[in-house]
């Protein structure tokens, strides 16, 4: 849980200050890039107390390998809180399932609720209100009425998804550009919101569900949604992933026994399968030119899309591609560039090496973006000890992990000093 959230604050940060309990600290990236490392956390440090959103217990339980699971100890977890969203009792059965093998206890599990069950919904431990995220519609196109906006949750295959209802000014009816308005709407939300928008419904002008004061009635908009009784000029859901389709994966050695001329078309088949797979859509609803920040997409989502092109491909991708008018197109790009031959090996640059030591429990593809700003002329390093992402089994004391940075840095500079 991320220390600016309440839970994470007082009870990952304060509450052990004022108790005197040891605590480690973990940063929330380097969880959503390998969860297993949390739980390498709690099994090295025989941690009693942790927990977190119920994204992270079900991020756990689908990415957490039978191979990682042989080197988890979860004897020692004595309260394992859930909190911060809603919690889902298939979550808490999936993960003491998978996890009882390596001493988990389900009754470890401690739900915790408080303000964030109250708003809209929340994705990645983020509290999104349905007052903000209407005030945004209003805004988006003269063809939509003011005041006469809902945002609203539904469920879809076990997840919440954003349904956006608007009512269409009068004068617009008869000549309404539903595919300017729809993607009007789709692009607000999730440049100021990042969140995908599953459902763009447009009303006929003055059917809103609102009470006798004016306020608008959410939970009756949204009744009337899954009943199919709204009284609507155009409605746009996105199609679902079909869960059977294969999954599109790519290694380097692939892409570049491809020739060059087709590594470009390859490479962008290739990330628009891994978009549609974080979106839970069918990939036919995007294409190579589409503003990637026009999508929706989260924070949760872009690191989990930007660690696994990384892994696949052996190359740096800047989180910043996916925030900004980037397509689809531009990252293949990027990646393409660091593919070619003279990018094939590191720079040797102009200046002494630098070395980082990846962070508490983490990897070192956070320093991704860093090495990138130092450019080309600063060689860089990244030193991640044995064990840290659950390949074999980590080391413990920090004489031998420091053992193990020395002897990379030598490998790369023989003799100091060292930066």
């Amino acid at each position: 849980m991320p220390p600016y959230h309440d839970m994470g604050l007082i009870c990952g940060v304060l509450q052990p200050l004022y108790v005197g309990a040891k605590m480690i600290l973990m940063s929330p990236v380097a969880f959503v890039q390998t969860p297993v490392d949390w739980l390498l956390a709690i099994s090295r440090y025989k941690a009693t107390i942790s927990g977190g959103p119920n994204f992270a217990y079900d991020l756990c339980v689908r990415k957490i390998t039978p191979e990682q699971l042989a080197n988890l100890d979860l004897s020692s977890w004595e309260v394992a809180f859930n909190g911060a969203e809603p919690i889902r009792a298939e979550t808490l059965e999936s993960f003491a399932t998978t996890f009882e093998p390596c001493g988990f206890r389900r009754e470890a599990f401690y739900p915790c609720y408080g303000l964030a069950e109250a708003t809209l919904f929340v994705s990645g431990g983020r509290n999104y209100y349905p007052q903000d995220i209407e005030q945004t519609l209003e805004k988006i196109h003269p063809a939509l009425r003011s005041g006469c906006a809902a945002a609203f949750a539904v469920e879809v295959d076990k997840e919440e998804r954003l349904v956006c209802v608007c009512e269409v000014e009068r004068n617009y009816l008869r000549k309404l550009n539903v595919e300017e308005v729809v993607g009007a709407i789709r692009t607000a939300v999730s440049q100021q919101q990042e969140l995908q928008v599953y459902g763009v419904v447009l009303l006929k002008t003055g059917t809103i569900e609102k009470t006798s004061s004016g306020k608008i009635q959410r939970h009756a908009c949204r009744t009337k949604f899954l009943d199919s009784s709204l009284d609507v000029v155009a409605c746009s859901i996105i199609s679902d992933l079909d869960v059977g389709e294969s999954e599109h994966r790519l290694t380097r050695e692939e892409l570049l026994a491809f020739s060059a001329e087709s590594r470009q078309q390859k490479l962008e088949s290739y990330i628009q399968d891994r978009l549609a797979r974080g979106l839970k859509i069918a990939p036919s609803q995007l294409n190579s030119q589409q503003p990637l920040n026009n999508l929706g997409l989260d924070s949760l989502v872009i690191i989990e899309i930007k660690n696994q092109i990384e892994v696949d491909l052996g190359v740096s991708v800047s989180a910043v591609k996916f925030l900004e008018d980037a397509s689809i197109a531009n990252v293949a790009m990027q990646v393409i560039e660091q593919l070619t031959p003279e990018n094939s090996k590191p720079s040797p640059g102009t200046k002494p090496p630098f070395f980082c030591v990846h962070p508490v429990m983490g990897v070192v593809s956070v320093y991704y973006d860093l090495a990138y700003l130092l450019g080309k002329e600063q060689p860089f390093y990244g030193l991640q000890s044995a064990g840290i992402t659950g390949d074999a089994p980590p080391l413990t004391r920090i004489e031998d992990m420091a053992a193990d940075y020395i002897k990379g840095m030598r490998l790369v500079q023989p003799e100091g000093p060292y930066f």
